[in-house]
């Protein structure tokens, strides 16, 4: 319901009433929920269409990756369209322009000063996280940039373009090889950033991140694994051992790191742990999470945060930021459970 309420024809809303545009990474969650229910593949495909190919959407890397997936998604669920090739081509221009002035000498990701970003770091998440480390230091960004490519690749195989799948195959190898050095930990799982500008977790500080990291340039080392960092590593489809789901999954189960705040992390948070080996575990605590804050709070709709621990009149806020009430993004539950509980996953076009 609160998907539909946030679908137009042309665009998925992130919700109905703050923030009627098509933000990439609320769409990508919405669509796949859409699409399971309504099928429906207008929306995505307006939104596509459009996609930029010499900026970050919506001036966040991370949503840029997210709409290569949102393409992915609309062949798996209608099969080539009349505007696949033009979309694919988009794309392809996107990831260009990314690795000729977004990347470093290795490939990683680096912040362009020249670019645009959201809040002036670019975005990933509301919930708490470690602060600070340059885009090249940030382990969550890269695994992004993979499983992006990865997606690329399929979605270019699909469409016939055979040369470009095997180029970002071979892209999406070769980073997942330096990010496995750089990032993994042996026993501990994947670091969210090897250097930090704060000692604290911080819900999304900009200022703080930016200035502490490229202006006074703090550099106090790692800072340990995060729920995002681990989760988002086998989304790139790097836990390829089982030491390295293990670490996930302790990671995961760690009470001292700090929750993830958001249905929408809530769903790649869980979507780790189902792909690292505990599915019936995953819908559990999405089941939980969802359905407290619906329960609680008697609503009709699910919303863009949650904290259990935020009561009275501060529960309708993120923080000083107005909060949504019905938000697309939170709908992350419907996919999981066409994956992990009636076991369907689509695996070519249609």
């Amino acid at each position: 319901y609160t998907a539909r309420l946030c679908t137009r024809p042309a665009a998925y809303w992130d919700g109905i009433k703050r923030d009627r545009v098509g933000w990439y990474g609320d769409a990508r969650i919405t669509q796949e929920t859409t699409d399971a229910v309504f099928f429906d593949p207008r929306p995505a495909e307006a939104m596509l269409v459009g996609l930029p190919t010499t900026a970050w959407a919506n001036h966040i890397p991370v949503y840029s990756f997210d709409a290569i997936a949102m393409l992915k998604q609309l062949l798996l669920a209608y099969g080539p369209r009349k505007s696949s090739q033009e979309i694919y081509g988009r794309v392809r221009e996107m990831l260009r322009w990314t690795e000729r002035t977004q990347t470093s000498r290795e490939g990683l990701l680096a912040r362009n000063p020249e670019v645009q970003y959201f809040f002036g770091i670019g975005f990933l998440d509301w919930s708490p996280m470690p602060v600070g480390g340059r885009f090249e230091e940030l382990s969550w960004l890269q695994f992004r940039y993979i499983e992006a490519l990865r997606n690329a690749a399929d979605v270019a195989r699909w469409l016939g373009h055979g040369t470009d799948a095997a180029r970002y195959s071979a892209s999406a190898g070769r980073l997942g090889r330096i990010a496995m050095k750089r990032f993994y930990r042996r026993g501990r799982g994947f670091v969210h950033t090897l250097n930090r500008s704060r000692r604290g977790w911080e819900k999304l500080a900009p200022d703080r991140h930016y200035r502490g990291t490229y202006v006074d340039r703090m550099r106090l080392g790692p800072s340990g694994p995060s729920r995002h960092s681990c989760s988002l590593a086998a989304w790139a489809g790097l836990c390829t051992t089982e030491q390295a789901r293990r670490d996930v999954l302790r990671a995961l189960d760690n009470d001292r790191l700090s929750p993830v705040i958001t249905p929408y992390f809530a769903y790649y948070e869980q979507c780790g742990r189902a792909e690292c080996g505990d599915p019936a575990g995953a819908l559990m605590n999405m089941r939980q999470y969802v359905g407290e804050q619906l329960e609680r709070n008697d609503s009709a709709t699910v919303w863009e945060s949650f904290e259990p621990e935020v009561t009275g009149f501060r529960r309708w806020g993120l923080g000083t930021w107005p909060k949504s009430l019905c938000h697309g993004w939170s709908s992350g539950i419907v996919p999981m459970s066409v994956r992990y509980l009636l076991g369907v996953r689509p695996v070519e076009p249609g």
